[in-house]
């Protein structure tokens, strides 16, 4: 990034907002839709994407609130990434390629930042499941397979009891991660799961203890909260499994019970429309938390699309 950024007589910086800047905002996607992006291909009625904005979240009393939640350019809710099957077959493929205690950014086993078993699938393309998600993220993206696929890390982790992941941000100055797709692979029907939401906070409420607040409230709501709708009853909207999370008299975060073959999507940087100034830094509001499994197990798979020159190339935003 320094060199190429130096050689068109611009800062590393500037290069870098300008790269992200371009990039195209999340936006709704049915599986009928076709973008002409070369190497896109529509991949079916079943794929679906609802980009909720802060308006989305109803009160659960039934008053529609504004409110900031997750990162500003808004969280997407995907239904029909994957199979069943396909569940079944990527959970069995990180089992083979051999599970291991999960790591942070450093690389350094940290126990009292993270608490699961996971594992890097950097032969991704082999594998006919893997490469099918990866292709339908690129459609969900509006952006070419190939600068995806040069662009995107696959890492599959295992929460057991007791194991979470506090509030954390998946993008560094090393990692430069655009976006993150978090596909569950089990869910309460599969895995009996109980707990491990994932968690967004409202009103710059992101830090550690914030989200853990949410986590609580997530949990104690979730029997009533889970499948409800998520938007104004008279907008014919269907119902979604991300919901306005209450603590006392106001909402406090979102939370995402996870739904097996389905998951979120969201930008880690402010981008284009979002902002108008800042871009190309990190959105701190996708700033996340993944909750305490309290029952049974937890399975998903992060996929992440680097901001790497490859990908810089072949999106075509040079």
């Amino acid at each position: 990034w320094r060199d190429r950024a130096a050689s068109i007589g611009r800062s590393q910086e500037e290069y870098y907002a300008g790269i992200i800047a371009m990039l195209p905002p999340l936006a709704h996607y049915s599986g009928d839709a076709a973008f002409g992006s070369e190497g896109v291909v529509p991949v079916g009625p079943a794929l679906t994407m609802h980009v909720l904005q802060s308006s989305d979240l109803a009160h659960t009393h039934g008053e529609l609130q504004r409110f900031d939640v997750g990162p500003v350019g808004g969280v997407g809710v995907i239904r029909g990434v994957a199979s069943p099957s396909d569940c079944d077959a990527l959970i069995a493929l990180a089992r083979s390629t051999g599970m291991g205690a999960a790591t942070v950014d450093s690389g350094i086993v940290d126990t009292a930042m993270r608490r699961s078993s996971s594992v890097s699938l950097p032969h991704w393309k082999s594998d006919p499941t893997a490469a099918r998600v990866v292709k339908r993220l690129a459609a969900l993206l509006r952006v070419p397979l190939d600068a995806v696929a040069a662009g995107v890390e696959l890492h599959v982790v295992r929460y057991s009891v007791g194991e979470a992941y506090p509030a954390h941000h998946d993008a560094s100055a090393t990692t430069r991660r655009w976006v993150t797709l978090l596909l569950y692979l089990s869910d309460q029907d599969s895995h009996d799961t109980v707990g491990g939401h994932t968690v967004f906070g409202a009103q710059g409420g992101n830090t550690d203890a914030d989200l853990r607040a949410v986590c609580v409230r997530a949990l104690q709501q979730s029997d009533t909260s889970r499948g409800s709708a998520t938007r104004p009853s008279n907008s014919g909207a269907p119902a979604l499994p991300l919901w306005a999370v209450e603590g006392g008299d106001r909402i406090i975060g979102a939370a995402y019970a996870g739904e097996r073959g389905g998951g979120l999507l969201w930008s880690n940087y402010l981008q284009g429309r979002d902002t108008q100034s800042g871009g190309g830094s990190r959105d701190d509001r996708a700033r996340h938390s993944g909750c305490e499994v309290h029952g049974g197990e937890k399975w998903v798979l992060n996929v992440w699309v680097r901001l790497s020159l490859s990908f810089v190339r072949l999106a075509g935003l040079e």
